[in-house]
């Protein structure tokens, strides 16, 4: 599975969709592009998003897929360090 495509699915998890424009996908408000309208595409057509309108959101296979992948390095290392705080 493809880095691009994770970054994708987790940022329509963390906004609840994501919006197509000027063939790149954005999250909602975003000047920076998660993904192009082709990779969304081959989301859809694996079942992870759904497409309606300009619109795409996560599907119930999109978040067992995200469940599945691991954290970045960078989230997990923030978790450790949260948790380490905690235990104090």
């Amino acid at each position: 599975m493809e880095k691009p495509r994770i970054r994708a699915l987790r940022q329509a998890q963390l906004y609840g969709y994501l919006v197509a424009r000027t063939g790149r996908v954005y999250y909602p408000g975003g000047s920076r592009p998660v993904c192009s309208v082709q990779t969304a595409l081959e989301m859809v057509r694996a079942g992870w998003l759904l497409r309606r309108g300009d619109r795409y959101e996560v599907t119930p296979e999109g978040l067992r897929v995200l469940s599945q992948s691991p954290d970045p390095p960078d989230e997990a290392e923030a978790a450790r360090s949260r948790h380490l705080r905690n235990d104090v």
